[in-house]
């Protein structure tokens, strides 16, 4: 263990294990000189090459004490041995670890297919695996060859944070666990092929009994796979070759509920950009925004995107300022973050179009002076990508703001702002701004965070999200715990597929959690002005963790209109323990003051039909398609 740790964290130089030399790429205190073609991307970067023993490959990515936050990569070639493929318990010399949290694995090559891995990176969960965050492939071909499952399977037991692009996998994912109370809360797989099928576990609640402890969420968009079997609180696919067909809603006289909201296409995508080495240069792949697509695509052709030399971009350490940065962004600079946590006494500043900021390895943004972390003006085509923001000490007013607001909000809708893999969890009244209009949010988890001792009636984390921008598109979100609403949409035009939100967990009472006369807040709020708007796949959840019988008077508040749509909804009660006995409360609707109450005080602590048709949730309903003529024709209330 203690060779494994000078692994990520080594000053220097290289280290030898059974013999065996390992390459470690060590950085000067805040920036390095971009060399293409051996770049020094600092302590906490390790690069495999194919010279290396499957011994030394083994023991350089096994997990490390304290979860540092560290990437690793594979450049082109075959590792480990495929001999055991069809029997894993034989299997011997294979790529073999568990990710745990803080790590991000990826391929150098311009293909997934150009790194083969015979082996196994996977994620296990002796129980719950609501906790097992932030773990990341990218761009490698897997040949899963993991001891204790069977032949062609790969564990991934994750929730949020534990994403999948450009990924290549030659069988099954298992992304359930037999080990008793083992939840979890999904994830995103983006531009992907999976040949086999994925298996989330079969929660379903029927007149027999409980359903099994499954993955409760998942989102799968612009990928081919093989199959998918389960049921739970709802699965989403957009742009999926293979995918099941659209099926969600309550359970009826001739079938049961339904779980699945399918799409043929995505509206809009840009994929992530992606480190690769083209002929011994390092480069940054940047991809093209889309419409209306489906299936993978790997190509790195001009139709698709643009490389970028890395001389284009400034190569930042943790120790970087936030004026260091910014002079940088200032010189037309690119910024490419290796692993670490940056403090950051004023917020980044991008005025530049195409402007790319990705992080490596989990990188962290913390505002630490009250002012923000990111601030991006009205100029088209910024990328950010693959890092995280925080905020400590003061609260900012906003964590991430995308556009300076104004008549002129600017924005392309050819070459979108895009955020992709962006978790933001900080001290802030307001998470996320989106004031530009045409900008794509793809995969991101914006949670409250650094609350410890604040009052609940200090205007910290009163807001998740508020979207201004005219045709802002998001796919694949968590927002949640917000002391007020979740996610505010007041531009024309906006589309979201898969948005799972969450109330806060601790008002202290009913009377104190109060939005004027409405009881609590709607998770999602649509501004009443809003002329267009389309949703596809939403689920809201309570937990009240403190004992607080609480109500939320809606968990959507929108106005009702023809272009107003939400195709596949869910809301429920979580039912785990909590102190004192199980949570209660929940929503009067979930929609303004329409239709029943999703209420976990009618069977509290259970899980079971009639009040719940997914086991982990006291109770919960379903609703296909909002609005239907009948809501349409008397205006939305009751």
């Amino acid at each position: 263990m203690q060779k494994r740790r000078m692994v990520a964290g080594l000053a220097g130089g290289a280290l030898t294990v059974s013999g065996l030399t390992l390459s470690v790429f060590v950085g000067a205190p805040s920036a390095v000189a971009a060399d293409d073609t051996n770049p020094d991307f600092g302590p906490n970067v390790t690069i495999i090459d194919p010279s290396m023993t499957t011994e030394q490959i083994n023991a350089a990515i096994a997990p490390v004490a304290g979860n540092p936050r560290r990437q690793i990569f594979f450049k082109p070639g075959t590792y480990g041995s495929a001999a055991g493929q069809n029997d894993p318990s034989t299997a011997t010399g294979i790529v073999n670890t568990t990710l745990n949290a803080n790590t991000a694995i990826g391929g150098l090559g311009a293909q997934p297919n150009d790194v083969r891995i015979n082996g196994a990176l996977h994620v296990e969960a002796a129980g719950s695996a609501l906790g097992t965050f932030a773990r990341t492939l990218t761009n490698l071909s897997i040949n899963p060859i993991q001891p204790g499952e069977d032949p062609h399977t790969m564990r991934w037991l994750t929730s949020q944070t534990a994403h999948w692009r450009r990924i290549d996998l030659r069988g099954d994912v298992d992304l359930t666990n037999p080990a008793p109370g083992t939840f979890a809360f999904g994830n995103v797989i983006a531009n992907s092929r999976i040949t086999g099928k994925l298996d989330v576990g079969n929660g379903q609640n029927t007149a027999e009994g409980q359903g099994d402890q499954t993955n409760a969420m998942y989102y799968t968009r612009n990928s081919q796979i093989g199959g998918w079997e389960g049921f739970s609180s709802k699965m989403v696919f957009s742009g999926v070759k293979g995918a099941p067909k659209d099926n969600f809603g309550p359970a009826t006289a001739k079938s049961g509920p339904g779980d699945k909201v399918t799409l043929k296409n995505t509206p809009v995508t840009r994929e992530a950009p992606f480190l690769y080495v083209d002929r011994g240069h390092y480069k940054v792949f940047v991809p093209k925004a889309r419409t209306n697509t489906s299936g993978y695509d790997w190509d790195l052709n001009s139709r698709n995107g643009s490389s970028l030399a890395l001389s284009r971009f400034y190569i930042a350490n943790p120790t970087a300022t936030a004026a260091t940065l910014n002079q940088e962004l200032a010189k037309g600079k690119n910024l490419l973050l290796t692993p670490g946590v940056y403090d950051l006494d004023a917020p980044l500043q991008v005025n530049r179009p195409d402007t790319v900021i990705m992080g490596l390895g989990f990188a962290q943004l913390n505002a630490t002076a009250g002012l923000g972390a990111v601030k991006v003006g009205n100029v088209p085509g910024v990328v950010l990508s693959a890092f995280s923001v925080g905020g400590t000490g003061t609260a900012s007013d906003v964590l991430v703001q995308i556009g300076s607001g104004g008549a002129k909000r600017g924005g392309s809708e050819k070459n979108p702002t895009t955020i992709s893999d962006v978790h933001i969890a900080g001290k802030a009244v307001t998470a996320e701004v989106i004031n530009q209009d045409h900008v794509l949010v793809d995969g991101s988890w914006v949670r409250t965070g650094g609350l410890g001792g604040v009052a609940w009636s200090d205007p910290a984390g009163s807001h998740g999200i508020v979207v201004n921008g005219d045709d802002v598109t998001w796919t694949g979100l968590w927002v949640e715990h917000f002391k007020k609403t979740q996610m505010t949409w007041n531009g024309d035009g906006g589309q979201v597929v898969f948005l799972e939100t969450e109330p806060p967990y601790t008002p202290p009472s009913q009377p104190e959690w109060m939005n004027g006369a409405k009881e609590g807040y709607p998770t999602l709020k649509i501004a009443d002005d809003v002329k267009s708007f389309r949703l596809d796949g939403f689920g809201a959840y309570t937990r009240f963790s403190n004992g607080c019988v609480c109500f939320a008077s809606s968990a959507i508040e929108t106005p009702v209109k023809k272009d107003i749509v939400f195709h596949g909804v869910t809301a429920g009660s979580i039912m785990f323990p909590v102190p004192g006995g199980f949570t209660k409360g929940g929503f009067r609707h979930i929609f303004n003051d329409l239709g029943p109450a999703v209420d976990a005080g009618l069977d509290s602590g259970n899980s079971r039909l009639p009040y719940s048709d997914t086991f982990g949730f006291t109770s919960n309903l379903r609703i296909a398609l909002f609005p239907t003529k009948a809501d349409l024709g008397h205006g939305g209330h009751r």
